[in-house]
């Protein structure tokens, strides 16, 4: 099995170092090229980054015209398909720990064994999209393996590449729903570990898709625009709600898959 990590990154040159690559130390230690996808113009401020030796460390140039939804497709069906590679996990730039069922942070080398598992999860059960939950706290977590339309939160996901039909999302908001339910339909189910969630800054205004937008006021209002469109083009498999305020995220619509929704025999 050869696997490589992919880490689409915007205006946190700084915070990448600190944050999310020493949780991959497990990987790069077993040689496993950690690709951090740029733009062009970013190019400078990361490039401490290339070819760094500590965390097997690549810069890839990604288009600054696209969003993160195009990004994630971009590496999965024209970047991973390149380094041919079996598997990808493609992770958040500002991810502060993975959690487990007893709510301890995973070690680096733990974190390598979780997205094994994962990739053997998908290999024996024939699937092609995996994750974890998408919280951090470990009393909603249970010890079970789904296939359901289960949210996987793209801050975290492992994809088996294939040469199926290539799944591609423009959308910049809710994008990792939306590749939940793209993944499901085709492939009629996704694999996620239940048992484990991951802490990090939901919404953070420093860099990433605030950046894009130039604030977060800007992004949550954008967000609420989407989410009708989104749930009248999937209807049955997700709906809106308005999430409260809490000390995690500002009150902002989000959305909810429906685990009960069931492929249609005929799609």
């Amino acid at each position: 099995m050869s696997i490589a990590i992919f880490i689409p990154s915007r205006g946190r040159s700084d915070i990448i170092m600190d944050t999310t690559l020493p949780l991959l130390k497990g990987f790069a230690d077993k040689g496993v090229p950690i690709n951090i996808c740029v733009r062009d113009e970013d190019f400078k401020d990361y490039e401490y980054l290339h070819h760094n030796e500590e965390y097997n460390t690549y810069l890839r140039k990604v288009s600054s015209k696209i969003g993160i939804g195009e990004k994630r497709a971009y590496i999965t069906n024209v970047l991973a398909k390149e380094d041919k590679v079996d598997y990808i996990l493609q992770m958040d730039d500002d991810i502060s720990s993975v959690i487990d069922g007893n709510g301890e942070a995973l070690s680096p080398e733990e974190i390598y064994s979780l997205v094994i598992s994962i990739a053997d999860e998908l290999e024996e059960r024939d699937a092609y999209y995996g994750g974890i939950a998408p919280y951090e706290n470990s009393f909603y977590y249970k010890n079970t393996i789904t296939e359901t339309l289960k949210y996987i939160i793209g801050a975290f996901q492992v994809i088996r590449i294939s040469d199926r039909k290539p799944i591609s999302v423009d959308y910049k908001h809710f994008e990792d729903y939306i590749y939940c339910m793209e993944y499901f339909l085709r492939d009629g189910k996704i694999i996620r570990l239940n048992n484990y969630g991951i802490k990090t800054k939901y919404f953070n205004p420093v860099g990433g898709i605030c950046e894009y937008y130039d604030g977060l006021e800007k992004r949550i209002k954008e967000a609420d625009e989407k989410a009708d469109e989104i749930c009248e083009k999937y209807k049955g498999m997700v709906t809106k709600y308005l999430k409260k305020k809490s000390s995690r995220v500002p009150e902002c619509i989000n959305l909810k898959l429906n685990y009960r929704f069931k492929v249609p025999q005929d799609n």
